[in-house]
């Protein structure tokens, strides 16, 4: 997604009893947070900047990866708001030509994203994430009215397949991902996403070997600026701070490019809760910031808990002719890359009758053009065949 938005609305969510998260109900809890921050401030005190500078030093050096929260199990709503329509559609427009007939192009997700903000009404798109580590994890996206409803990725460290409402693809990790997939990038936004639920967006800086330049106190409030091992990245961070226990919550970040000053992106955090099991502060919402005539993208989180084993190999299991995906039912075509650049279909649905066979790594609609070659070289042929036969000498008697 993009990013690089200003941040002037803050966000809250809380866990429902219905589990669903909209937009409305997102930008309910909006107005609660904004009210509550208009309430008169309490005395300043003086907060002791060393344990601030101290505690952020050693998140940037623990940093974060998918091991730490392993076995994990997210489900995040992300719902898009746009500042400049006639651009978003401008852009909206070049991505349907881009991704038409590729449901594993690697910028769908922001084509989906642009569809619901303008003709869905900013519908939410559902995200659930299932984390067995570094190298083993699941990530569902599930998007309201549109022409694809869901899509699917998984990895582990022998397997790989993507997964739509008409078609799985497999393949080898270890032999690299078709072109115009969705594949390579997966596991990072799996990172990316759970990083600000469990980091609340220090993950990015961390990354990055960040080391505090400047700590300041305003108010209530610590601001400090961090910058990138290779200085590249300039980070400013907003935080509470909990002189009791002597830790932060992350309430906005801003990162930029140092020597341009162009944004890296802009994130607004809301509502953080602590979780028992899994031992860490929870950030339950945040805005994401979007470049302009991008979607900024709201974020609230619905489920955090720990997965049992059991839950995670069948979700990752790659669903056979026999044996259906766990969770989306059966699929009609499975291709498989695994051996060889060239897909070996086969029938995945009962009742599905097609032999099995081989088609073009990029999509199937490579094989359409092929096809429709052949056909046109085969009509040439012809004509040439008949224009050497009706010619004089060319006949035998």
């Amino acid at each position: 997604m993009g990013m690089g938005m200003g941040m002037g609305i803050a966000l809250a969510a809380s866990r429902g009893p219905s589990r669903f998260m909209t937009l409305r109900r997102i930008a309910a809890t909006t107005l609660l947070l904004l009210t509550a921050s208009s309430a008169a401030p309490a005395p300043t005190q003086d907060i002791d900047l060393d344990a601030v500078r101290i505690w952020l030093e050693e998140q940037f050096a623990e940093g974060f990866t998918l091991d730490s929260i392993a076995p994990a199990h997210i489900v995040l709503w992300a719902g898009p708001s746009i500042p400049d329509e006639a651009t978003a559609r401008s852009r909206y427009n070049a991505l349907a030509r881009t991704v038409a007939g590729k449901p594993e192009h690697p910028e769908r997700a922001e084509f989906e994203a642009l569809h619901q903000a303008l003709f869905a009404g900013g519908q939410a798109t559902r995200i659930e994430l299932f984390i067995a580590g570094e190298q083993s994890m699941r990530k569902n996206e599930t998007y309201p009215s549109t022409t694809t409803p869901f899509y699917d990725t998984v990895f582990t460290p022998d397997d790989g397949w993507s997964m739509t409402q008409s078609r799985i693809t497999r393949v080898d990790p270890a032999r690299g991902f078709p072109k115009e997939s969705n594949f390579a990038g997966a596991p990072t936004t799996v990172w990316h996403m759970s990083g600000f639920v469990m980091m609340g967006g220090l993950h990015l800086m961390a990354h990055h070997g960040a080391r505090i330049t400047e700590i300041r106190q305003t108010g209530e409030t610590v601001f400090a600026v961090a910058q990138s091992a290779d200085g590249a990245y300039t980070s400013r961070i907003e935080l509470a701070w909990d002189p009791d226990h002597a830790e932060g919550r992350v309430r906005s970040q801003e990162m930029w490019h140092t020597k341009s000053g162009d944004s890296a992106g802009s994130w607004l955090m809301g509502d953080q809760e602590y979780d028992d099991a899994l031992g860490r502060w929870v950030t339950m919402a945040w805005v994401e910031g979007g470049h302009p005539g991008e979607p900024s993208v709201r974020w609230a989180v619905d489920v955090v808990e720990r997965a049992s084993p059991r839950d995670l190999k069948r979700v990752l299991r790659c669903p056979t002719r026999d044996s259906p995906d766990s969770m989306r039912g059966p699929v009609p075509l499975l291709f498989d890359f695994r051996h060889d650049e060239r897909g070996r279909v086969a029938a995945m649905m009962p009742g599905v009758a097609i032999p099995e066979g081989r088609l073009p790594m990029r999509s199937q609609y490579v094989r359409t053009r092929w096809l429709t070659a052949g056909a046109a070289a085969c009509v040439v042929m012809l004509l040439v065949v008949h224009r050497v036969w009706r010619r004089p000498g060319s006949q035998t008697s």
